[in-house]
């Protein structure tokens, strides 16, 4: 059985509802939300606790049924974003950077790698929405829109950014490879998981897709910092 919508357009008010009634998450959805960003609520504390014991369904019951309970997903990610650094910055592992015999050493595209290994939060966010592009294109016959499928990745970054925040005060008491079992588990798996159960659990098909979608995000984003840093750099020296 598959999670597939079906819609009714309603020509007066010019929005898109499910059979429910409930509105789609489009374009004027996610414009209302950033006005409303900061309207936190226990909502934070529900989105939590569901993320964790039922994370798929949570994130389709939001979309598709009722979201009185949750807390907005812009909102949500935000708000576990400074949670986040609060405790990175009181907790701080030690600092990695790619290595000095990188080709693009002593490059802008090195600069801008350092900084997004030292800012995992950000990392993850920018690498989420690559991570949505690849799943709207893979899992485009489930029906759900660009702007859906982002905020399934903003409740799963959000989420991730919490989990890595629980683990980080405990590193420096664990063996490195239990650190990073668990920093895998909670930056790779859980996504991976959550992304294949939110289309559709019994489809063994799904968790493979949802791998390949994962590392495609993560390779579109390493080349976009190529082609990014490629470019200042091009830039500047055209006016030395």
């Amino acid at each position: 059985m598959t999670n597939s919508k079906s819609e009714l357009i309603n020509e007066d008010a010019n929005e898109h509802v499910t059979n429910d009634g409930i509105k789609r998450i489009d374009s004027h959805y996610i414009s209302h939300e950033l006005f409303h960003l900061w309207h936190l609520d226990k909502g934070f504390f529900f989105n939590v606790k569901e993320l964790l014991i039922r994370p798929a369904a949570s994130i389709r019951t939001f979309i598709n049924e009722r979201r009185d309970q949750h807390m907005k997903p812009i909102g949500f990610l935000i708000f576990s974003a400074v949670i986040y650094t609060i405790i990175y910055n009181n907790f701080k592992p030690a600092a990695t950077t790619p290595p000095t015999d990188s080709y693009f050493y002593g490059t802008t595209v090195y600069a801008i790698q350092t900084w997004f290994q030292k800012n995992f939060g950000y990392d993850f966010i920018v690498k989420s929405f690559f991570i949505a592009c690849w799943a709207r294109l893979f899992f485009r016959k489930y029906g759900y829109n660009i702007f859906e499928i982002m905020t399934l990745m903003c409740f799963v970054s959000a989420q991730g950014m919490l989990l890595v925040g629980v683990i980080l005060p405990f590193t420096s008491f664990l063996d490195q490879s239990i650190t990073n079992i668990l920093l895998l588990g909670t930056t790779i798996l859980y996504p991976v998981v959550v992304l294949a159960q939110f289309f559709n659990r019994a489809k063994a098909l799904n968790y493979g897709k949802s791998l390949l979608v994962y590392f495609l995000g993560g390779i579109t984003q390493f080349l976009l910092v190529i082609g990014v840093g490629l470019t200042i750099d091009f830039v500047v020296g055209l006016f030395k």
